[in-house]
């Protein structure tokens, strides 16, 4: 690990994207395996201090007891789609979906579940349940067989400099630093002070009480808080993952 501290941020990116090539096809390629989950989105895993964690880091989440709380952003991994912007338009359908490698039921339902999406976004939201929100459905189901509860929440504001709400956009709320570098550039010049009092606040009552404040996540009653301009709780806002992820194991 010593050697990372004398590896720049731009050495990263340009060994990483090497790995995966350029142009159209090689682009595709990666997306197809990425949806079909066979490959990660990023050759980097998770590190906790020094070491890195293992590939049985979801089945140890789902099996852990002791309290969890989890969730995603809406938008986490969409930029991705950009890999193909420039050479696909919006006429993308469930066929190319299925081509890339996505099962045949959740490929026909994204189009209906996201009429607004151009076909290139729907691809990036795609990753984005693949990396993300299935994985919150699947570690929360997973856990009711559990003692410890399981709370989720779903990070729904929208930057007003992309009009999506991306991967780590939550954390300056989270952490409620809303004034740390590159906030701004990513999250706007003023980002909504309350929004960060309530994500903070609930994280912090978690961690002190054990209860961020809203009905844990089960089996049969799905609830998760939506963080957003305003927010709420639900019995299931995510229905769309959840539905995609039983459809996929044949229930």
């Amino acid at each position: 690990m010593a050697g990372w501290s004398a590896v720049t941020r731009e050495q990263l990116v340009t060994a990483e994207r090497a790995l995966i090539g350029g142009g159209l096809w090689e682009g595709l390629r990666h997306l197809g395996r990425v949806l079909r989950e066979r490959e990660n989105v990023t050759w980097f895993g998770p590190v906790l201090g020094t070491e890195p964690l293992g590939s049985e880091l979801m089945t140890d989440l789902a099996a852990a007891q002791r309290p969890l709380l989890l969730g995603a952003t809406s938008h986490e991994f969409n930029h991705l789609a950009t890999l193909v912007q420039t050479d696909l338009g919006p006429g993308l359908t469930s066929r190319l979906l299925r081509g890339l490698g996505m099962p045949a039921a959740r490929a026909r339902a994204y189009p209906a579940a996201f009429p607004d999406l151009t076909g290139t976004e729907l691809i990036g939201q795609a990753i984005t349940d693949r990396l993300f929100r299935y994985p919150v459905v699947r570690i929360g189901a997973a856990r009711a067989e559990t003692s410890a509860p399981t709370w989720a929440w779903d990070f729904r504001w929208r930057s007003p400099l992309t009009g999506l709400s991306s991967h780590c956009l939550d954390l300056p709320f989270a952490w409620h630093n809303l004034t740390a570098d590159r906030v701004a550039r990513a999250a706007g010049a003023e980002p909504p002070v309350g929004l960060a009092d309530e994500m903070h606040g609930a994280i912090g009552d978690f961690i002190v009480d054990g209860d961020p404040g809203w009905a844990p996540f089960t089996a049969t009653e799905p609830f998760a808080r939506v963080f957003d301009t305003e927010s709420w709780t639900g019995r299931d806002p995510y229905r769309f993952e959840r539905i995609a992820v039983q459809v996929e194991r044949g229930r």
